[in-house]
Order: C-alpha cells, then structure tokens, then sequence
C-alpha cells in the first residue's frame, strides 16, 4: 500500500473532516453568545449540555469503534453524516433547555461516527508505519480547516438567518460530506473490516502482531495514552468553546481576543501538519512526549501579564499542540497497539478523552463564575497538562514479538 490511490484517500478525508469537524466542532463560540441571550441561559446551564455531549460521545465512541471494524468505514460514515444533518436540524428548533439537553445527548452518535475514529482507521489501514504519521497528519488537518471555516460560515448564516436558522443551514452542510465519503474513502481491497484484516496476518507483520482489543486493554501504554488524552480532553475542549469569553475577560478587548483565537485556531491546522511528519522522521515518542509538553508551556504564558505578544505566543504554541495531538494520538495507538482493532482500540481511548471534554469545559466555567477570574482556571489547567506529559512519557511498544 502507501500508493497513489492511499493518497487520493487521504485527499478525501480531509475534505469529509473539514466539513464534519467545521460542523461538529468549531460552530458553538460563534452562536453560543446569541443563543444564551435569546433563550435567557447562564453559562453553566449552557455547559451541561456540552457535557451530556462528551459523556454521550464516551459511550457511543467504542460502539463505533467496534462497528467500523465489523462493518467498514462508509456505511458508518453515511449513517453519521445523515443522522448528523437531523440533529443539528433539531438544534435549532429547542425551546427549552430539556429539549436541548436530549439534542446534545443524540448529536455524538453521528459526530463520533463521521470523524476521527473511522477516518483515522482508515489511513491506519492504507499506510505502513513509516508513512503513517504524514498521512494522519494531512488527513486530520481537516480539523484546522474546519475549525478555520466553521466559525466563518456559521457567522455569515447567523448574519443571513439567526442563529436558529444557521442550524438548518449547517445540516445543509453536513450532507455536503456524503460526496466525498462516497467517491473517496475506500478500504484497500480484503482491508475493509477486522476479521478480513485478520487473513493477511502472514503476509504483513504488522497484521500478526497486532493486539485484539483485550489485549490492548491490559497493557499500560493503553491506559497511558488514554488517561494523558482524558487530561487534555478536559483543556482542549474547555478552550474550544470557552476560550473567547476567557481572552476578554482578560484583555478586556473583545476584538484582540477574537484575533488571537484565530490564530490558535489556524495554528492548531498548522500543528496537525507538522507533528504528523516530525512523528515520521524523528524518534514518535519524544515528538509526542514534545506536543504535550508544548501545551504545558502555553498554558504558563496565560499566568504573565497579558501583553498582545504573549497571547500570541500561546495562541501559536497551544494551537500546534492541539493540533499535533490530534494526529499523533492514533499513530500513537497503531505503532504501539496494532492496527488490526485500531477502530475498537482507538474508539475505547476516545471514551477517556470524552470524559475529560465532559469533565473540563463545566468546571472550568463553575470556577470562572465562582471566582470571575481566568487564573485560578489556568492554575489548574497547567497541573493537569504536567500530568499528562509524564503519563504520555511512559508508553512503549507492546505488540506481540515472535
């Protein structure tokens, strides 16, 4: 494999993550502000909800997983894509924050099935381990991309409809995807599911050492990577949607705060690219052990004063770890773990990086509402990235060795 036609696949999803992501990911700070005015909500009551999506997203993430190696990666994509448009259909037509709640409840069952588990699986399943972490990584810079186009998009349909009608407009979008997943992500051929996987393990080493996902599970680089990734979730996640009203808090100017998410944002594209290839031509655990020490470091910038400089400087240096964590966790998972349950390990681990994202983005604005002030949040911010870089610094190889 990791030939031309590997390529046009990477191509593909790229394009499908840019649409999925855009939409499933990077739309709330834009509309978030409109829709707590016009339905008389506090912050924190908001929050539950994007709670309820991430300890939702725990559950239906293995599920997925272990469907993507059963049944291949398009049929769960479309399911995603489709169900995706009617639940975000649904978003804009709540009228009370319970409605809300069950939206948020239903929307990771299409989200988790439209993005990074099968897409990842997919390249995983195309590329051997010399060439694995580049092609990870243009395919996961669909998400920079998105999160670069969503919030342009969703503000310009805000402008056109309301918020409300943004929701149908994005649904719209999503079905976009379908185009792309159709004509480009195909598996390589008797490399669709798990069990056919399982039939070429005397050709390919990398087939026969593969763990199951059991085997997976009692390792300590699963548990390593997984909870390191459940520290991050809850930072990550928490400065995707909160970020904007944590940077004016602190500058007191709405427009710089809004330039430096920009560029944490673009730089989080930017990162998914260059980790991905630093994972290919340098020793992978020290580049990874390198992004999580990275977001470490841009946290401490937040605690000096805050001169333009400085937040530019963490805007640049977070947004590369964020993005060089999301195409270094599945390598990290397939060098280390096997790529034959890559889907059903990769949707496990997701769980833990669920948890977090619940976790994070509610405490953080208990504590911001408590306190109003983003310090004691950074505080705490940065003990939980130290923990995750030593954690992450554990993992080793655990296949199987003959």
């Amino acid at each position: 494999m990791d030939g031309k036609q590997g390529w046009w696949v990477v191509f593909g999803a790229m394009v499908t993550l840019t649409i999925t992501a855009a939409v499933g990911f990077f739309t709330t700070p834009v509309y978030i502000e409109n829709m707590l005015s016009d339905m008389d909500w506090t912050l924190p009551e908001f929050t539950v909800g994007t709670s309820i999506w991430a300890v939702c997203a725990a559950i239906v993430a293995p599920i997925v997983g272990i469907c993507v190696d059963r049944f291949g990666v398009r049929p769960v994509m479309v399911f995603g894509l489709v169900t995706g448009a009617v639940t975000q259909y649904a978003l804009g037509h709540v009228q009370n924050l319970t409605q809300y709640y069950i939206i948020m409840g239903l929307t990771p069952i299409s989200i988790m099935a439209c993005t990074h588990i099968p897409l990842a699986t997919l390249i995983t399943h195309w590329f051997s381990a010399e060439n694995r972490g580049k092609a990870t990584g243009v395919a996961m810079f669909g998400v920079g991309t998105g999160g670069f186009m969503g919030p342009l998009i969703t503000a310009a349909f805000m402008d056109a409809h309301g918020w409300r009608g943004a929701m149908t407009d994005l649904s719209l979008v999503l079905l976009l995807a379908i185009i792309p997943t159709v004509f480009f992500l195909k598996s390589p051929k008797g490399h669709a599911t798990a069990q056919e996987e399982l039939e070429h393990a005397d050709e390919d080493p990398e087939i026969g050492s593969s763990l199951t996902l059991k085997e997976a599970m009692m390792t300590r680089t699963f548990w390593g990577i997984s909870i390191a990734d459940m520290l991050f979730g809850a930072v990550f996640t928490t400065f995707n949607i909160q970020l904007l009203v944590y940077l004016t808090n602190d500058t007191g100017n709405e427009d710089l705060a809004t330039i430096v998410q920009s560029v944490y944002f673009l730089c989080m594209g930017v990162g998914i690219i260059v980790f991905g290839i630093l994972g290919d031509v340098l020793p992978f655990k020290r580049v990874l052990t390198s992004c999580y020490l990275f977001a470490f470091m841009s946290i401490i910038l937040l605690l000096l004063p805050n001169q333009p400089i400085i937040l530019y400087a963490f805007a640049i240096i977070g947004g590369m770890a964020g993005g060089g964590r999301i195409s270094l966790i599945p390598v990290a998972l397939a060098n280390n773990l096997g790529q034959v349950h890559m889907a059903a390990i990769f949707g496990v681990a997701s769980t833990m990086f669920m948890v977090g994202s619940a976790v994070g983005p509610y405490m953080a604005a208990l504590q911001y509402e408590a306190a109003d002030d983003t310090q004691v949040v950074y505080y705490a911010f940065a003990v939980v990235l130290l923990l995750s870089t030593l954690l992450i610094a554990t993992i080793r190889n655990e296949r199987k060795v003959d």
